[in-house]
């Protein structure tokens, strides 16, 4: 069974990001938490966050050379480089 949950953010009219599953949670048989929470959860945004680093290296190593994605990979390495 697939069961879909929407939330509707006050004076956004764009998509957001209602839900993460962090890399942690996933040993201990997954779930997702309420990206919300994860915020302003120090240890889960931390977590969060490294997640974010490692799926971005994988993006840059995998598009380095696209001339279009130029600008994205070089903001992505700039946060890689801060995050070190």
């Amino acid at each position: 069974m697939i069961q879909v949950s929407v939330t509707v953010l006050e004076g956004r009219n764009e998509p957001v990001r209602a839900f993460v599953s962090l890399t942690t949670d996933r040993k201990d048989g997954g779930g997702y938490l309420l990206v919300e929470k994860v915020l302003s959860n120090k240890k889960q945004k931390e977590q969060m966050l490294k997640d974010a680093a490692a799926e971005l290296e994988i993006f840059t190593a995998k598009f380095n050379t696209i001339q279009e994605l130029s600008e994205v990979n070089t903001a992505a390495k700039k946060f890689l480089q801060n995050r070190k």
